[in-house]
């Protein structure tokens, strides 16, 4: 997803939980109202310059942030005994990164493991990364994710994963995606 569609058409990307009506399936003209509507409706700041320090990877997955979230959530969260929550996808790739970052990442511990606590784990650290990039995609960037996730995600407090572990996990969805398409 380019950069432009990013900061005008939030309609594109953001979750049901926040928009008024199916954006896809939406004529021309309601699709442009929606976008305004939400610009204004969650104050999405539009930045002065154009921010070009967003990397590519990051971009160009937007349109998967909530697939990218779950993965990272199920790197970070520990899921031994909730195994029915993954798919072998999600099984496969925990066996292929976590041997090569297993000091880094600390697997969280909860009572209750939900797929909204896995997404807002990772959901955070898509977040986090953004931010470091560019702070005025953080708003953009949460409402991707049901209002759920985001209360959730106030309540964590995790460190940032590094950014090359991120963009692998970016890279896999990714070719996933295209191998099903």
């Amino acid at each position: 997803m380019d950069y432009m569609k990013i900061l005008l058409s939030p309609g594109s990307y953001f979750h049901p939980d926040h928009i008024m009506i199916e954006h896809k399936k939406s004529p021309i003209y309601l699709q442009a109202f929606q976008n305004n509507y939400l610009i204004s409706k969650y104050r999405l700041p539009i930045p002065c310059e154009l921010s070009l320090c967003i990397p590519r990877v990051i971009k160009e997955s937007w349109g998967n942030l909530q697939d990218i979230a779950w993965k990272l959530g199920t790197l970070r969260v520990d899921t031994k005994h909730h195994l029915y929550l993954l798919t072998y996808d999600d099984i496969e790739l925990r066996n292929n990164i976590l041997p090569k970052f297993k000091y880094i990442l600390q697997k969280y511990k909860e009572k209750h493991i939900t797929p909204n606590h896995i997404m807002a784990f990772g959901a955070q650290q898509l977040v986090e990364t953004i931010i470091f990039f560019d702070a005025t995609l953080k708003s953009r960037a949460e409402h991707v994710f049901s209002q759920r996730v985001i209360d959730i995600m106030g309540t964590l407090q995790c460190a940032r994963l590094p950014f090359n572990l991120i963009e692998m996990v970016c890279y896999h969805v990714k070719s996933k995606k295209n191998t099903f398409e």
